[in-house]
């Protein structure tokens, strides 16, 4: 099951049809209530959750992830360098910060590192933004 927030959702979906191709029974949450009581009721010990989760963080997805784990399902996190608060019962999480550093003055808020388990660390080429020229014409 893969779900993410107002623009993450994005991503879960991207990785969703590329999980797709490989297998079987790749869902979403769904977003109705209804549907989401559903398919959370029948989550089984072998189904696991990956939840995107950035700043402006979803409280709904905590209690989703507490649901999944307390059925015996893995949740795997993909989050900021803050860490969503889905960090505290993930199996285990992905801070996309590619090495870069946090700004000045939230620096000294930032958790400790062992307070999401680690997997393979996901890496990203960061290139300088472009630059417009600007043509004068004469």
């Amino acid at each position: 099951m893969l779900c993410g927030g107002r623009f993450s959702h994005l991503l879960a979906q991207y990785l969703g049809l590329h999980l797709m191709q490989l297998r079987d029974d790749v869902r979403f949450l769904p977003d109705r209530e209804v549907e989401r009581a559903s398919l959370l009721a029948g989550t089984r010990r072998r189904d696991d959750m990956v939840v995107f989760d950035y700043r402006r963080y979803e409280t709904d997805k905590v209690a989703l992830a507490e649901r999944v784990a307390s059925r015996g399902g893995a949740v795997v996190l993909f989050t900021d360098p803050w860490l969503s608060p889905v960090s505290a019962g993930a199996d285990t999480g992905h801070s996309g910060d590619g090495g870069h550093r946090t700004p000045r003055r939230t620096r000294r808020y930032r958790p400790p590192h062992h307070a999401v388990p680690r997997g393979p660390q996901l890496s990203c080429t960061c290139t300088e933004p472009r630059t417009r020229r600007h043509r004068a014409d004469t």
